[in-house]
């Protein structure tokens, strides 16, 4: 008799646990624009979530690649730098049931230079006309990136957020840091 209760009372925990996670789980997509302007998308669980985004990098500001590396380069160019991110997130609103937001978020990501096309400076070598390379490669770099921002939530599931943060790399050539910041929207595809 008591097993039977302790199994039964097991199981309407659960179940009521499972009920709960189901109305508190949110999932969003959504766009933004910045230092990297992409796609996200998000799972919320109460105040808790991750954070996956794709994005294509230096659409608004344009870091000199150059500047990165003590010998510098006789050149660089390339056809872009794309970037993936996983980000773990606390998001609570400053107010209890409140629309505003303060987020805050920290993960690592990864950025592919494309079709690069470069070659260092050498003091060995003398400084001639530099043609750029036939062979272009792809660069992989990866680092940890960290958000601090706002999000204001409206009643139609559609949320607007703004956030400033930063970048380091830690895999590549060297390590440097450069600001990130974005702004963007994102609807929530199960929220009431």
């Amino acid at each position: 008799f008591k097993m039977k209760n302790i199994i039964s009372t097991l199981i309407l925990a659960l179940v009521t646990c499972l009920a709960m996670a189901q109305t508190s789980n949110i999932f969003r997509l959504g766009l933004f624009v910045g230092e990297g302007s992409g796609i996200l998308g998000e799972f919320q669980h109460d105040k808790f979530g991750v954070e996956l985004n794709l994005g294509y990098n230096e659409l608004l500001y344009k870091y000199n690649y150059m500047d990165k590396y003590e010998n510098g380069f006789k050149y660089f160019n390339h056809k872009g730098t794309y970037s993936t991110s996983f980000l773990f997130k606390f998001d609570n609103s400053f107010r209890k049931n409140g629309k505003f937001h303060y987020v805050l978020s920290a993960g690592t990501q990864g950025r592919i230079i494309a079709n690069a096309n470069y070659q260092f400076k050498n003091n060995n070598i003398p400084d001639v006309s530099v043609n750029d390379d036939p062979v272009s490669k792809n660069i992989w770099n990866m680092g940890i990136c960290a958000y601090a921002g706002l999000k204001y939530e409206t009643e139609k599931r559609l949320s607007v957020f703004a956030d400033m943060g930063a970048y380091t790399e830690i895999v590549g050539k060297k390590w440097w840091t450069i600001p990130m910041f974005r702004i963007g929207a994102s609807v929530s595809l199960n929220k009431n």
